[in-house]
């Protein structure tokens, strides 16, 4: 019995990581910015940005300019910084999925919450042609 003990956790640790790397695939196709991005209807695709001082209060915000091509359908963030640092950064993933034929363009700003897209100190923008 006590044989069995490592293998069982062995083989948890080898299903914990399946399920990890099914899960990122069932994001769909990582957008780029650097060229126009093509889908089909019901396809999801997301982004993944780092977000500089989240901690104190900076974030990417976003907008799809047609929402009746591409809606977004989940926001996570993770944490990439030392625990307790202040304005630790973070790795900010939104999900999308094509609902209808067309293009649209995906808009991304990283400000400080609170003081308006106008202070941005980045921007960043997906052309989406969904087929």
């Amino acid at each position: 019995m006590r044989k069995l003990a490592p293998i069982c956790l062995l083989v948890f640790a080898l299903l914990q990581a399946c399920e990890n790397s099914t899960s990122q695939s069932n994001d769909g196709a990582l957008l780029s910015a650097a060229r126009q991005n093509r889908l089909h209807v019901g396809d999801l695709a997301h982004t993944q940005l780092e977000v500089y001082g989240s901690d104190g209060g900076y974030w990417w915000s976003w907008k799809i300019d047609d929402s009746t091509k591409v809606k977004g359908i989940r926001e996570t963030s993770v944490s990439t910084g030392k625990p307790g640092v202040i304005g630790a950064d973070a790795l900010q993933t939104v999900v999308f999925q094509a609902i209808s034929s067309g293009s649209t363009i995906l808009t991304f700003k990283h400000y400080r919450f609170g003081e308006g897209d106008s202070t941005a100190d980045s921007t960043i923008r997906y052309q989406i042609v969904v087929q």
